[in-house]
């Protein structure tokens, strides 16, 4: 069919139908525009929240490296001390034994 048969016999079909029929259509049609603007609405505020968890993730992972990286140095200081210590007590023990002689 052409666009201008298909628009006739629409009219014809309107004119057909009871008025009642149509404002009912109307209305539902209506409620239905409303609710997709509704749920647009809902997925572009989900989608602002996800991005925002997004980002404060990937802030809290950087923390984490941050913390891994401070808890590796700290035990490498630690070990670093340890065999300080370790050769100053030697020193130690050997000054101990050579008053003692």
């Amino acid at each position: 069919m052409y666009p201008v048969t298909i628009s006739r016999e629409l009219t014809k079909l309107f004119k057909r139908m009871p008025k009642k029929s149509l404002l009912r259509g109307s209305k539902m049609y209506e409620k239905l525009v409303k609710d997709k603007e509704y749920a647009e609405a809902q997925l572009k505020a989900i989608n602002q929240e996800v991005a925002q968890d997004a980002s404060k993730l990937q802030k809290h992972e950087e923390d984490i490296q941050i913390w891994k990286n401070s808890i590796f140095n700290t035990s490498q200081k630690i070990e670093f001390l340890d065999e300080e210590i370790h050769e100053l007590d030697e020193n130690l023990q050997s000054l101990k034994s050579k008053d003692l002689s």
